[in-house]
This record gives structure tokens, sequence and C-alpha cells, in this order.
């Protein structure tokens, strides 16, 4: 375009950086009186934390963490027999039952009048500073990119041209912090090497012929070897940092004995519930411990209890067991209260790639801590050792100890996987 003026970068950029400064200046400034009119009030006094009630809270975290710990290293013998359930997730022993509901929402509280008050005006005493700062120095960026006729051949700005509007915009925008002021950088800055690059490459197309496409003898082929996993991350497709709140449990669900049971489980909740839905079901009825891992039904592999620690899944045998559960409910008989039936509940058979991925973490398990490949008695469903309905006829048991069989074999043979295997017993929170 014959007309077009280009405006320079490098002010423009100097101008940025100046508003990023002030703006950063003014944000640190309204902290700073935030901070002060926070500690001048009455109110400051109140809201400040009540030492004796925080150690209060601390104490029963700990008398209820020992409670829970005593009663889950409870064999099934000491513990009274009960007629057949469908409920998954029980809750814990002198923990008060709330209602069951998946995706559950919290009613909406909103800030106290003050509150408001105080941030509305503390915003508006910086945006008036910001915009008298803008006017005394003559100060605005929107000469640089709506008016860029006001540049002369000298690469100066023509300031005489300048609307008091502008200032004022100039002035909000530093007042309401970095964020707004990075938005803009990012967004001027990119557009411009955007154009720049399609400018480019029209030349480019316009100037040279397409180029013949080379055979494919010709082409040059790829030399060496792709580096495979090193980690069992990696290998298997999952991360491991202890699950929800590991520090809970830091003092308490201490394993005394080897691992020797692996349980299989269905959440029995809504299949397109998020992870955060499983772990507050457990909240919910009063338990620190889960299952150790979850599996959605995109086959994502989730950690609730930390693997050196005792979790709540199968009463009577957590003392010595680990659990996976399918996040979904498998359970269709008619009559049944929490059955799902007509796929109200999300889906009603786990998916391909939760078996799989369930597949894959049994057997890790398996081969981490030395437990046996027997679906008679160390590998088991939930409802072996319970009278449950978890998890659920509609498990297919056959297929998933096939995909355990396959993976076992598999990775006791792999050098790759030993090697891994063994970094991983070092990782934090796995080893018992």
């Amino acid at each position: 375009m014959p007309n077009e003026q280009l405006i320079p970068l490098a002010p423009l950029l100097i101008a940025l950086g100046i508003m990023l400064a002030i703006a950063l200046a003014v944000e640190r400034f309204m902290m700073i009186l935030n901070w002060i009119i926070h500690r001048l009030t009455i109110i400051q006094t109140a809201n400040e934390p009540d030492l004796e009630k925080d150690y209060s809270v601390k104490i029963n975290e700990a008398i209820n963490a020992k409670k829970e710990d005593d009663y889950l290293r409870l064999t099934k013998k000491d513990l009274p027999e009960k007629t057949f359930t469908y409920r998954e997730i029980e809750p814990a022993p002198g923990a008060a039952s709330s209602a069951e509901s998946d995706f559950d929402i919290k009613p909406y509280h909103p800030p106290p009048k003050r509150h408001v008050l105080k941030e509305f005006w503390i915003q508006l005493f910086a945006s008036l500073v910001a915009i008298t700062g803008c006017y005394i120095a003559k100060f605005s960026i929107w000469q640089l990119v709506i008016y860029p006729h006001r540049w002369n051949q000298g690469m100066e700005l023509d300031t005489a041209a300048s609307h008091p509007w502008e200032y004022v915009l100039t002035g909000i925008l530093i007042g309401a912090g970095t964020k707004p002021v990075y938005f803009l950088m990012n967004f001027l800055i990119n557009r411009k090497v955007m154009l720049t690059r399609e400018q480019a490459k029209e030349k480019t197309i316009i100037a040279q012929p397409p180029a013949e496409e080379k055979p494919e003898e010709t082409l040059p082929k790829k030399s060496g070897k792709l580096p495979g996993p090193i980690t069992i991350e990696e290998i298997i497709g999952f991360s491991y940092t202890g699950g929800d709140r590991p520090d809970r449990i830091e003092n308490s669900h201490h394993r005394k004995q080897p691992v020797e049971l692996i349980v299989y489980h269905h959440t029995a909740m809504h299949s397109d519930s998020p992870f955060e839905e499983v772990v507050k079901e457990f909240d919910k009825r009063g338990w620190m411990t889960g299952y150790h891992r979850v599996i959605t039904k995109n086959g994502g592999i989730n950690t609730l209890t930390r693997w050196d620690r005792i979790g709540s899944h199968a009463k009577g045998n957590n003392f010595r067991s680990l659990g996976v559960s399918l996040h979904g409910n498998f359970e269709t008989t008619p009559g049944g209260p929490d059955a799902n039936i007509d796929g109200r509940m999300g889906i009603s058979f786990p998916t391909p790639a939760q078996l799989d991925a369930a597949a894959k973490i049994v057997v890790l398990w398996a081969l981490l801590y030395g437990i046996r490949i027997d679906f008679k008695k160390s590998i088991v469903p939930h409802n072996a050792l319970q009278s449950t309905a978890c998890p659920g006829n509609n498990f297919p048991h056959d297929y998933f100890y096939n995909l355990v069989k396959e993976y076992a074999s598999k990775w006791r043979q792999n050098l790759q996987f030993k090697k891994a295997l063994t970094r991983f017993k070092t990782t934090p929170m796995v080893t018992i």
C-alpha cells in the first residue's frame, strides 16, 4: 500500500515499557495502600487468625486421623457382617453422612459490601493519579497506535494535537495494573510480527515460482534412533506426586506389612463428573484417604491416596491392599437404588481406555511391590471381599485379566522397563 505509514517499533516498545513500569508502581502502591487501610480498621482485628482455634483444629485433625487409622487396620473378622449394599463410598466411623450428589454446587456468598467499596475507591484513586500523571507528562499510548500520521521525519511525536480523552484512557489502562498493559503489549507486538511475516510470505510467493516436488527416493532419510521413554511415568502415561493433600497423613495411616492385594472398583458416580468430585465424595464422608488411583473414562490416571499409606476402599482389607477405581457406574441390575439404568449416570460399561490404563497400573503395582498375578487371591474385584455391587455387573473381568497378563508378560522381559522401575522405587511416597 503506497500511503501506508509504519510506526517505528523502537519508540513503541519504549512507550509500552514505560507504561508497564508505571503500572507496576501503581499496582504496588495500591497493595501498600490496601494494607494500610486494612491495618487501620477495626475489621482487621476481627479477621486476624485465632491461633488458639487453629491449634484446636489441628488437634482434632490428628485425633480423627488416629481414629481412621485404627479403623482401617481392622480385619474382616473384626468387623460386623453387613447386608448387601450398592453404596460404594461409606461414611467414615463417627462422621455424619451428607447427601450424595455429583457436581456438587457450592452456594454463592457475595463478598462483604465494605470490601467491595474499599476496592472501588482504591481503584478509582489509582486511576485518577495515573490520569493526572499522564496529562502532566503529556504521555499517551493512543497517539502511537491510532494516529501514525503524527510521526514526523525525525521519528518524533507531535504531542500538541493530543486530546484530553487520550490521557484519560491511558491513565485508566495504567491504573488497572500490569495485566492489561502486558496484554496490550503482547497484542501489538505479535500483530506487527504476524503482519510482517504475512507480507514477506506474499512477496516470496510472488517473486519465486513454485518449486517442483522431489521424488520420494531423493528425499533425505532420518538417521539414528528416537529416544525412548526413560521413566515409568512416560512408559505408562501418568505423573505421581503423592495424590490429594499427602501431607495430611504424613504421621498416620502407615503400612506395617507389605501389600499383598490389589482391589479394583468402580466409583458408582456419574462418569462425566470430574476427578475432583471423587475427592469431594470422600471428604463429605469424613475420610482422609480413599482409592489409591482413579481412572477417568478417557483413560486419565489420577492419584487420590499416596501409595505408601493405607487407603479406604475395601473394608477389612485396607491395611494390606491397594485400590484402583474406574470412574463411572457399571451396575445396571434393575431394582438397585444406585443402578445406572438407561445410562442416567453416564457410561454403563468401562471404556477400552479405562481398562487399558487400569491394567497398566495393576501390573505396575504387582511388579513394584512383588504382588502375584493371581486373579483369585491377589487381584480381585471389590465384591469378592464384601457384599457389594462394585465394580458392577457390566465389568468385563476376563477382558481385564487378559490385558493384565499381556502387560505383565511384556514388561517382565523389557530391560528398559526394569531400569525405569528401579529408578521409580526411589520416588518419594512410593516405597513401603
